[in-house]
């Protein structure tokens, strides 16, 4: 399961309107390396079988929000 980083709302955008072209669902998950509870659901969550059979349907778009820069806070 490969998530794919978008930085800044343009290429949210973009990746959002590629993903409904191509009639996928997405699931979006914000990011941060500062944070516990991030660390917690890419260990013990997302890699829950049973989760992660489900996600492959999904386009997986990963916000990463770790520098709290202006990009970052328009995504937030």
């Amino acid at each position: 399961m490969q998530w794919k980083r978008v930085r800044g709302l343009a290429a949210l955008k973009a990746e959002l309107a590629a993903a409904e072209q191509a009639g996928k669902p997405v699931a979006l998950d914000f990011y941060a390396d500062w944070c516990i509870a991030c660390k917690v659901m890419a260990r013990n969550v997302f890699s829950e079988p049973a989760i992660a059979a489900q996600l492959g349907r999904f386009q997986l778009l990963q916000a990463d929000v770790t520098s709290t820069d202006p990009i970052d806070q328009e995504l937030l």
